[in-house]
């Protein structure tokens, strides 16, 4: 699990995913899991991570830090269902909302907004997946991932890294041209993806729930 960690801080996807493999092999232990999911993460993984993270909850349906995890991980990969299905789990175990993650109620809109638009998840998580590998392409971890809705109920999904203006702007015409080339529909009327410069206070939610200086 070591080597599968320095492996994916270094981005090398072939050592982490086998070195995960292997660990998994000699191990059942949730942390194993846990760990892989945290790190393809990082890496733009996002089909991967909520893929690891899910199976986690299914295994343990009553851990609060997988629930949390399958919870927050949900919102990354803009699965409704697994999120209200987490959302639920925790609620009967009298766990309290953590602040940083979005408020069911912004994921109930986009949900509803996916649905008018006959828009599935799936073709949300696809569109995320190219993404991420444009941030991962360019070895520049993944921090966060910031959300905000506007006035026309359009969905802004920002990956956050750390990283100079002109790679934050390369980033994002990267990834908008990807996407435009690679998808008939872009998506364009549900929601956006581009990358913010992650702060110390820009967790899993809202970008509206950052500070100022943090939305510019």
């Amino acid at each position: 699990m070591i080597l599968g960690t320095v492996a994916a801080l270094e981005f090398g996807v072939e050592e982490f995913f086998e070195h995960f493999r292997i660990a998994q092999q000699l191990s059942s232990h949730s942390n194993i899991r846990r760990n892989f999911a945290v790190m393809a993460m990082r890496c733009g993984f996002v089909r991967e991570a909520y893929e690891a993270t899910i199976s986690l909850m299914r295994s343990y349906p009553d851990d609060l830090g997988i629930l949390r995890l399958a919870r927050e991980f949900s919102v990354n990969a803009l699965q409704f269902g697994s999120f209200f299905e987490a959302e639920e789990r925790l609620k009967r175990l009298n766990d309290k909302p953590e602040s940083g993650v979005i408020a069911a109620a912004r994921f109930h809109e986009l949900k509803a907004r996916a649905d008018q638009l006959d828009i599935s998840p799936e073709d949300v998580l696809d569109r995320l997946e190219f993404a991420g590998a444009i941030v991962r392409n360019a070895k520049e971890p993944i921090f966060s991932t910031l959300f905000d809705i506007g006035l026309e109920g359009r969905f802004s999904y920002s990956f956050g890294v750390k990283c100079d203006t002109d790679t934050l702007c390369d980033l994002n015409f990267k990834i908008a041209e990807l996407i435009v080339s690679t998808f008939d529909d872009t998506l364009a009327d549900l929601f956006t993806i581009g990358c913010l410069i992650h702060r110390s206070d820009m967790s899993t939610g809202r970008l509206s729930d950052a500070r100022p200086e943090a939305q510019q």
